[in-house]
């Protein structure tokens, strides 16, 4: 089961792919704000958290609302930022009425979907829980030079952010004159070598 299939499945597709890699339905929790956004899934000794990507018109007003607000990891996308009460007050109560013992916790997501989940980690990690591991797929950028610095100081998660180096998305919000600077965190894992060069360009300092 991957994020990109939440696009188009409904709850009892999702629910019966999932349990093909050995979970019951009774684990499985789908978490929703005005749709359906992700699900909690917890197998024997672990769990995922798991959003969607871009699927409709409310989406695509989020993604392109790229000013910034103040948050308390920093400066971040205005638009992500909207989905954040949501995520707060489903992802933790999906968490804590899930959970009857510890377990690691991880996180995916693919495009919006993977800029979602590292809100979440960072969620989480306010609330005192801290995910083991965050996986994003295609994921664009989060925020600013404010939200690195809080996430490297407060953030023990584990962050890989697959990109395909011909993916424009990975790439927004631009990095130009008169649009806030966003930056990049993650250890990247890239799917297409012929423009892996670029990406040890990622933490140099705007000029």
């Amino acid at each position: 089961m991957n994020a990109f299939n939440l696009n188009t499945l409904e709850e009892d597709k999702i629910r019966t792919r999932i349990i093909q890699f050995g979970t019951t339905s009774e684990s499985i929790h789908f978490l929703y704000g005005t749709n359906l956004f992700g699900f909690v899934v917890k197998f024997s000794d672990f769990a995922f958290i798991v959003f969607r990507g871009t699927h409709c018109r409310a989406d695509w007003k989020d993604n392109l609302d790229i000013r910034t607000v103040r948050t308390f990891c920093g400066h971040i996308h205005h638009g992500f930022a909207r989905c954040l009460d949501s995520i707060s007050s489903e992802t933790i109560h999906a968490v804590k009425a899930s959970f009857d013992k510890p377990y690691k916790l991880c996180l995916a997501g693919h495009s919006k979907g993977g800029a979602l989940a590292a809100l979440a980690t960072a969620v989480l990690v306010k609330n005192g829980l801290d995910p083991v591991a965050l996986y994003t797929f295609g994921q664009p950028k989060i925020g600013t030079r404010s939200f690195q610095k809080w996430w490297e100081a407060n953030v023990p998660t584990k962050y890989y952010r697959v990109v395909n180096g011909t993916d424009i998305v990975t790439h927004l919000p631009p990095s130009v004159e008169d649009i806030p600077y966003f930056v990049i965190l993650g250890f990247f894992l890239i799917l297409s070598l012929v423009t892996a060069p670029f990406w040890f360009l990622r933490n140099k300092k705007k000029p």
